[in-house]
């Protein structure tokens, strides 16, 4: 298809505006982009980071956006404000939009509060495609993490406050703890599970 073309490679068209530009072009274009479901398999959703309050045209964007992208696997990007102690219904709906997909997850990076990340809960056991997991947060995990059945999951980043966090250990090939300053990692491993 040669919408796909007007990405370089290696970029995900969905983090790019370029995909939503095809569409208004012409009529025509906007039939073929919004039916090639390669365009919407990168699902970013980033402003909230910014202090923007979630609302309910945005939950229904991120709904339609996950249906144009079919059942291709997606690749997603979800930042809210890390030090957020509360999930309003639009954030919570939109989350719960976002899991409904979460079999298909490929890729995914979440930077969260903690009551973002249990609005996620319902993704436990429910990753079978999930091979990169990127998780920024602002306080501890949960012990029992949503993570930790993900049977294709092979390169995972934690930030430093992600505390114990359960991952499922025998599948990884690349670990990283990412801090701003250094500092050392520390690793148990309990009946084929890493802890951190």
């Amino acid at each position: 298809m040669i919408f796909l073309e007007a990405f370089p490679p290696g970029q995900s068209p969905g983090l790019s505006s370029k995909v939503l530009t095809l569409g208004h072009v012409c009529q025509a274009w906007r039939r073929v982009a919004w039916q090639t479901q390669q365009l919407w398999r990168s699902l970013p959703v980033t402003s909230f980071a910014l202090g923007k309050t979630c609302s309910a045209v945005d939950v229904q964007l991120v709904e339609e956006w996950l249906e144009r992208a079919g059942n291709c696997l997606l690749v997603i990007r979800v930042d809210f404000a890390l030090h957020s102690t509360t999930v309003d219904d639009h954030s919570t709906a939109l989350l719960a939009a976002i899991a409904s997909r979460s079999e298909r997850w490929h890729k995914v990076e979440l930077r969260l509060s903690r009551p973002h990340f249990i609005a996620l809960s319902s993704v436990r056991n429910h990753l079978p495609l999930l091979t990169a997991l990127t998780i920024f947060t602002g306080c501890e995990l949960p012990l029992d993490t949503i993570f930790g059945d993900a049977p294709q999951l092979r390169t995972v980043t934690l930030s430093p406050s992600a505390g114990r966090t359960v991952i499922p250990w025998p599948n990884l090939t690349r670990l990283t703890h990412s801090s701003p300053i250094s500092m050392p990692l520390s690793c148990n491993v309990e009946g084929g599970t890493l802890y951190h």
